[in-house]
């Protein structure tokens, strides 16, 4: 055989002697590529997902403790309109008791402070003191002027 196509012949055997290397260093390199970028995602993943439920437990607990102060405050302005309710009706009872009469228009105003008081909860207290005040006689505006 000619020492130029032996040549040739050796040559192109390197040649695939190193692309088949090559095609093997790729596809290992390929491999551990991808098995590294999965862990690294699969962890970045996870140690996500352990951040956010740490903030989700954290905002979960802020809102808790939110949530028992507003009730607390709620139970205050209750209590508060309860008592500012019952001694506004207990003031109406005594000045129209004095009066011996009522405005059709102030007996409106006290039984919707009434209604109020009820609905806030109010006991028994003012039952009465509304009963002495439906027992009054009701005048209108140009009544009471007179």
């Amino acid at each position: 055989m000619d020492p130029i196509i032996e040549t040739l012949l050796y040559i192109c055997g390197i040649i695939t002697s190193v692309a088949a290397a090559a095609a093997i260093v790729i596809k290992v390199a390929k491999k551990a590529i991808k098995s590294v970028t999965e862990e690294t995602i699969t962890k970045t993943i996870s140690d996500s997902q352990k951040v956010l439920n740490e903030q989700i437990q954290t905002l979960n607990s802020q809102l808790q403790e939110y949530m028992k102060k507003q009730d607390e405050s709620d139970e205050r302005i209750r209590r508060s309109l309860l008592a500012s309710t019952r001694d506004r009706i207990n003031q109406a009872h005594d000045y129209y008791m004095n009066k011996e009469y009522i405005g059709a228009h102030s007996l409106f105003i006290i039984e919707e402070l009434y209604a109020s008081y009820k609905e806030l909860g109010g006991n028994s207290f003012i039952d009465r003191q509304m009963e002495d005040i439906r027992d009054l006689e009701v005048v209108s505006a140009e009544t009471a002027l007179k």
